[in-house]
């Protein structure tokens, strides 16, 4: 299962642009935070952004 392969790699959050309610208790469960309404971009500058706190965020897309 991929939430608990990433914890165990030693991820603790995860930003996405959508994600169900499901998927994102099972990332929750496995100490992951989960980020959502993510801006579609190049993984670096969106990492990067994160970091710096100037990510933008919108509405889940995925929210059934």
């Amino acid at each position: 299962m991929l939430p608990e392969w990433l914890a165990e790699k030693g991820a603790n959050i995860i930003i996405s642009g959508g994600m169900g309610m499901r998927a994102q208790n099972l990332f929750n469960q496995y100490g992951i935070e989960v980020v959502l309404g993510s801006p579609t971009g190049k993984p670096e500058d969106i990492v990067s952004e994160y970091l710096n706190g100037t990510l933008k965020t919108g509405d889940n897309i995925c929210d059934h």
